[in-house]
C-alpha cells in the first residue's frame, strides 16, 4: 500500500499543470451536481408544499366600500363587527372550497437589547429604505416584514417547524387581546429562543408577540396577488378571532382588522360562475353584500415550477457534458503518462511486478484525482449546508464510483494491448 502511494505521488508530481486543470474541472462537476441536487431537492420540497392547491384556481375577493363615505356609513353600523365576523366565520367553515387567508402586512416591532438586523425590514429585497420611527411615544420602532394567514391557509401550504411547536386551531383566537403567538422565518434562529416575546404594534395596536417556533428554510407561500413569498426573514401571524371590543380604541382596531380578514383569496377548482353562486349563499346567510370577486386567476405555480425546471434541464445538460470531458481528461492524462513511462514499466516487470499491480497504481492515481475533490464537497456540504446529507452523500459516491469506472476503462483497454515481450526487450 506504501508503495502505491509513493508511485501515486510521484506519478501526480508529473505534468503538474496538467493535473491540477482535470482537478479544476472535477471541482466544477461536484459544484454543479450540487447545485443541481439543490434545485431538485427545491422543486421536490415545493411540489410537497402545494399538492393540494396545484389545480385551483384563485378568486380575489374584494369589498365593494371604494368611496370613504361608503365605508364610514358601513363601519358605523353597530352590528357592522358582528356581521363580518359572522361572514369570516362562514367563509372559513361553510364553504366548501378553500378560504385562504394571506396578507403581506409588516408589522411595527420594538426590538429590546437586541439590535434589527436591515435584511429583517420591509422593503429591504427591494432596496428600499425603511428608518427606524417614533410611535405612541416609544422609539425606535422598525416596519418588519410579517405575514398573516388564516388556519386554512397554515395547513394547506404544508409549512413545517424546523425547531419548536407548530400553530394549533386554538392560536387562532385571541383570548385576551394581547399575546399572539408567532412562527419565525429560520434566519431568526440566531437571534431569538423558544418563548422569547417581541413588542410589536400591529394596526396601531400593540401586542406581545409569543415565539412558538421556528420554520424551516426555503419554505414558499404565494396567491395571485404575492406570486412568491419566501419566509425565511418574515415573522408568522395567525389571523386573529378577537372577543367583543371593550373599548372605543378595541373597536376601532377590530374594524380595521376584520376588513382585512374577510378580503382573501378562494382557492377552488370550480369554475368562476359556481364559485359566484356559492359566494352569494355566504353572502345572504351572512347579511354581508358589500363584497364580490375580482375575477379568476391562475396560481403562479405553473411559471414558477416550469422556470425551476427549464434551470435543471440546462443544469443536467452542462454538468453531463462535464462529467465526459473528466472521464477524456483523465484517461488521456493516464494513458499519456503510460506511453511516456514505457520503460519504467519494464523495469518494473523485470522486478518481478505483474501487470495487474502496474495497472493498481494507474487506478488508484484516477481514484485520488477524483476522491480528493469529492471528500472536500462532502465537508463543505455538511458545514454549510447540511440539508438531506445522507441523500447528497450517495449521489457524490455514485458520481464518484461512476466517472472511476469510465476513467479507468479507456486505461485498462491500453493495457491490454501491451506486449510484455516488446516491453521486455527495450531494456535490453
Amino acid at each position: 500500500m506504501k508503495m502505491i502511494i509513493t508511485e501515486v505521488v510521484e506519478s501526480l508530481k508529473r505534468k503538474k499543470m496538467f493535473s491540477l486543470l482535470i482537478i479544476l474541472q472535477i471541482v466544477i462537476f461536484f459544484a454543479l451536481i450540487t447545485t443541481l441536487f439543490l434545485q431538485y431537492s427545491n422543486i421536490e420540497e415545493k411540489s410537497g408544499q402545494v399538492n393540494s392547491l396545484k389545480a385551483m384556481n384563485d378568486y380575489q375577493l374584494s369589498d365593494t366600500l371604494i368611496e370613504d363615505r361608503d365605508m364610514k356609513e358601513f363601519t358605523n353600523n353597530p352590528r357592522f363587527l358582528v356581521i363580518a365576523k359572522t361572514f369570516y366565520n362562514n367563509l372559513n367553515k361553510i364553504l366548501d372550497d378553500k378560504y385562504i387567508y394571506l396578507f403581506n402586512q409588516s408589522i411595527a416591532v420594538l426590538p429590546d437589547s437586541k439590535e434589527w438586523d436591515r435584511k429583517f425590514l420591509f422593503g429591504y429585497e427591494d432596496g428600499r429604505d425603511s428608518p427606524a420611527f417614533r410611535l405612541n411615544n416609544k422609539e425606535p420602532y422598525y416596519a418588519t416584514k410579517a405575514v398573516q394567514m388564516n388556519e386554512q391557509a397554515f395547513k394547506n401550504y404544508s409549512i413545517k417547524v424546523n425547531k419548536g411547536a407548530s400553530f394549533s386551531t386554538d392560536d387562532f383566537v385571541n383570548k385576551n387581546n394581547k399575546d399572539i403567538p408567532i412562527l419565525l422565518g429560520s434566519e431568526y434562529e440566531e437571534k431569538y429562543h423558544i418563548g422569547d416575546t417581541i413588542t410589536a404594534n400591529y394596526l396601531m395596536k400593540d401586542f406581545t408577540l409569543v415565539v412558538k417556533g421556528f420554520i424551516q428554510p426555503n419554505t414558499l407561500v404565494y396567491n395571485s396577488q404575492f406570486p412568491e413569498i419566501y419566509l425565511d426573514r418574515y415573522i408568522v401571524m395567525p389571523a386573529q378571532e378577537f372577543p367583543a371590543p371593550v373599548n372605543e380604541h378595541e373597536l376601532s382596531f377590530q374594524k380595521k382588522h376584520y376588513l382585512q380578514l374577510i378580503n382573501g383569496h378562494i382557492f377552488s377548482p370550480e369554475n368562476e360562475y359556481v364559485v359566484q353562486n356559492k359566494l352569494e349563499e355566504i353572502k345572504e346567510i351572512s347579511d354581508f353584500h358589500k363584497t364580490g370577486i375580482l375575477g379568476a386567476n391562475k396560481l403562479p405555480l405553473t411559471y414558477i415550477f416550469s422556470t425551476l425546471e427549464v434551470s435543471k434541464s440546462w443544469l443536467s445538460l452542462i454538468t453531463s457534458v462535464i462529467f465526459v470531458i473528466c472521464v477524456l481528461s483523465i484517461s488521456i492524462l493516464v494513458i499519456t503518462k503510460l506511453q511516456d513511462q514505457l520503460k519504467n514499466i519494464s523495469v518494473h516487470l523485470i522486478s518481478g511486478a505483474s501487470m495487474s499491480q502496474l495497472l493498481s497504481y494507474y487506478v488508484a492515481e484516477v481514484i485520488s484525482i477524483i476522491l480528493l475533490p469529492g471528500i472536500l464537497f462532502l465537508m463543505l456540504y455538511k458545514f454549510f449546508v447540511d440539508f438531506l446529507f445522507s441523500s447528497y452523500l450517495l449521489l457524490i459516491l455514485f458520481c464518484i464510483i461512476g466517472m472511476v469506472l469510465f476513467s479507468v476503462i479507456p486505461i485498462l483497454i491500453q493495457f491490454r494491448k501491451l506486449e510484455i515481450s516488446k516491453l521486455l526487450k527495450r531494456t535490453e
